[in-house]
């Protein structure tokens, strides 16, 4: 494409899709202005500053498009006044301001060579392309994707090799707006490209898969309402971290303001608008009346930016990040906690510890989980930043657990590749009933921007991320992801379109509620009983002193089993534990000195609300032997048969596997045939054949002991009463049995770190 296509393809495109902007210009009284526009490129809440003498209002398809210029440098004849001016105000942070001067650039020049004779000398075509570009790209940061995927069209129909990575954005552009046909072509085609480009491979297969996962994903809908809470709760400035204190009241964050908000640059600085918490309470599902500002005093601490807020189990701590300017004038969030006094006063909210906070990053965006149950329970925090050290990638939600001993929070760790990627994860929330991770990635294959994502787990060791699904999902953003405590409900954000926008349609973020239409509950119930020996015969007791432990089973590692919670029956020994649908499970039930309990069971076909009935019973370990059927030798063998292999794998072996603390003893018995001394060696010889085949499947070998006894004990007689030979006594003395004779000390703890 020429150029001379270029400026006519542009001006005829600006024209039908733009409906050719036209600008009112208001002078300001003879001061300067600054004027406050919500940056929130990484959805940590930046106000940027920006000065100048005039502020420049236009209609853009009869919204209001607002942007700071100054009027005469905007008018100037000399085209280097507007571009650099434009330069000036992207370098400072004023995407808005850079793209208008940006804009009045190319128009300008697509007037001076907008002739069919007219020929664009090759310098103005290569400055025209470049300005292109930089239009695009303050379009992309300013979220505006429609005329971001506009710009970097014509960039990559101009030149290509000059700027490669036009058509990345360009892609990226196209997936953000739903045209996944488009930007699969458009990714596929640039990784030819890519080693001319900054861009790293990973980036690139991670959209493309997110282009081939969602028309899928928007296929299987969800069953959900989404309603968009009026302005009482949701401002032209961006919301986020909603946090439902009860089942009305609603706490979040924003800077409440219906228009932007200018400041005099003679004022003081503690006129400029902080984000601060607020609450809102709910009188229907679209219906909110705003509780003014949370706990004021303490959180919305002057001159600082306060957010993201998360509560401990019992509500008596409180965390949040807190953004505070330094010298420069740079803004850096790190996280803070307050210790809940007396009923709603809190105490003053305290810095966590340089190894949280780490000098020269951000940390952001708490929430908080717990290892263990009552008193050996480990806090653990999860929280997002941009520190780059064994960071997978941009930013990623990283943990800290808590040492009681120490009384402070240890070194932080990445929260692994089963959660982060090559690209940004954000607003973790960790639901510790469940065990669940929600939080929201651009890296995992999804409908456009971020996604909501949902993982089973702790610390590192997840089960593979799920796409929580579509609508609540869209090709935009979507984060802080949050149910209420009916399960069946909840709050996200999202700058979809619809939200109460300042400057383009998905320029800032909402909360939105949501109710799922048809709430599946599913739950599994039964009765613990232990088996009590009497004088005649066995009897089972209803029993509470026994442990119930809940796994999920993940599919994507091989069944691997994630611990969601352990819990004692009720004193008459039920119990009721909720499940969650498409899932595997495994319930186990144990004590010391008795033989673990095991049930596996599904939750992935079931489609309608059940409870499933599931009662265990269980064996004290016991001194004698217990007898296994049907393991057999060859005559005067020791070798197994594969008969006999298989009964081993179902019962010796699956005994040891669900009881990893137990020691037992493999004791093995002949009939009277041959010597005694002949008889003890072969019946060594026998038990040793099981320990070996034990310890090769995996078994440890300090947990099981042979002992062969010959002929020592028998059960039956190996001869009749007058003497003569009784085959069936001497089959039931050639038997095979085992014994608890030991536990090891520590397995049956739960270990929590690693």
């Amino acid at each position: 494409m020429t150029l001379m296509s270029l400026v006519y393809l542009r001006s005829r495109i600006i024209e039908a899709l733009l409906n050719c902007q036209s600008f009112i210009f208001h002078k300001a009284p003879n001061q300067r202005f600054t004027m406050f526009l919500v940056i929130d490129i990484k959805k940590i809440v930046f106000l940027a500053a920006f000065f100048s003498g005039f502020c420049l209002f236009g209609q853009t398809n009869d919204e209001e498009s607002i942007a700071e210029v100054d009027s005469v440098k905007f008018n100037s004849n000399r085209h280097r006044t507007v571009r650099k001016t434009g330069d000036k105000s992207y370098k400072l942070g004023d995407i808005y301001g850079a793209a208008a001067y940006y804009n009045k650039f190319l128009r300008n020049s697509d007037s001076l060579y907008s002739g069919e004779d007219e020929i664009m000398p090759a310098r103005i075509a290569s400055l025209y392309v470049k300005y292109q570009y930089k239009l695009a790209e303050a379009y992309r940061l300013s979220r505006d994707y429609v005329n971001a995927e506009l710009n970097y069209f014509l960039v990559f129909q101009a030149k290509p090799k000059k700027y490669p990575e036009a058509q990345f954005y360009l892609a990226q552009m196209e997936l953000i707006n739903g045209k996944y046909d488009k930007a699969l072509e458009h990714f596929t085609q640039f990784k030819e490209v890519l080693s001319s480009t900054k861009i790293d491979k990973k980036e690139v297969d991670l959209y493309i898969a997110s282009c081939e996962a969602a028309p899928e994903i928007i296929k299987e809908q969800l069953k959900v309402k989404i309603f968009h809470p009026d302005t009482s709760v949701n401002k032209v400035q961006v919301e986020l971290s909603p946090v439902p204190l009860n089942d009305s009241i609603l706490l979040y964050s924003s800077l409440r303001s219906d228009t932007n908000i200018y400041v005099n640059q003679d004022d003081s600085l503690s006129l400029i608008p902080r984000r601060k918490f607020y609450t809102a309470k709910k009188r229907n599902d679209s219906t909110w009346v705003s509780q003014g500002e949370y706990a004021e005093g303490w959180f919305n601490l002057k001159d600082t930016e306060n957010g993201n807020g998360c509560f401990n189990r019992d509500s008596s701590q409180f965390y949040f990040s807190r953004g505070l300017r330094n010298i420069n004038g740079e803004l850096t969030f790190h996280l803070y906690y307050a210790s809940r006094e007396e009923g709603d006063f809190w105490s003053e909210p305290i810095k966590l510890n340089d190894k949280i906070n780490l000098k020269g990053f951000h940390s952001t965006q708490p929430t908080l989980g717990s290892l263990g149950d009552g008193e050996e329970e480990i806090s653990v925090l999860y929280f997002v930043s941009n520190r780059e050290e064994k960071s997978l990638g941009g930013w990623d939600i990283w943990y800290s657990e808590y040492n009681s001993e120490k009384n402070l929070w240890d070194d932080p760790k990445n929260a692994g590749s089963l959660i982060n990627t090559a690209l940004d994860e954000m607003s973790p929330n960790y639901d510790q009933n469940t065990k669940t991770l929600y939080f929201s990635s651009q890296g995992w294959p999804g409908v456009g921007g971020f996604d909501i994502f949902k993982a089973t787990g702790e610390l590192d060791d997840w089960t593979e991320p799920e796409n929580i699904g579509y609508p609540i999902n869209t090709s935009v953003d979507e984060l802080y992801f949050v149910l209420e405590s009916s399960g069946e409900s909840g709050y996200f954000v999202s700058n979809r379109e619809g939200s109460v926008s300042i400057k383009n349609p998905t320029c800032c973020d909402d909360i939105y509620y949501f109710r799922e239409n048809d709430l599946i509950s599913i739950a599994i119930r039964g009765n613990m009983y232990e088996i009590a020996a009497t004088k005649d015969n066995l009897d089972t007791v209803p029993t509470s002193e026994f442990v119930l432990t809940l796994f999920v089973l993940d599919d994507s590692l091989n069944n691997e089993e994630i611990m969601i919670k352990s819990l004692f029956p009720n004193d008459d020994g039920s119990y009721f534990i909720d499940l969650e649908k498409g899932k595997n499970y495994s319930i186990r039930s144990s004590a010391d000195h008795y033989f673990s309990a095991k049930f596996d069971f599904s939750t992935k076909n079931i489609s309608s609300s059940d409870t499933l009935k599931k009662d265990f019973f269980m064996q004290r370990h016991s001194q004698l032997p217990i007898l296994v059927k049907d393991i057999y030798y060859e005559f005067d063998k020791y070798n197994l048969l594969d008969s006999s292999k298989t009964v081993i794998d179902t019962t010796i072996y699956q005994i040891l596997v669900d009881n990893e603390n137990i020691i037992i003893e493999i004791g093995s018995h002949t009939d009277a045939r041959g010597t005694d001394a002949y008889n003890v060696v072969l019946s060594q010889n026998r038990a040793q054949s099981v320990v070996d085949y034990l310890v090769n499947k995996g078994v440890d070998k300090k947990r099981i002991r042979a002992k062969g006894y010959g002929e020592k004990f028998p059960i039956y007689p190996n001869s009749n009463p007058d003497g003569s030979d009784n085959p069936q006594g001497r089959q039931m003395n050639r038997r095979t049995e085992f014994k608890v004779i030991g536990t090891i000390e520590g397995v049956s703890e739960i270990i929590y770190t690693k």
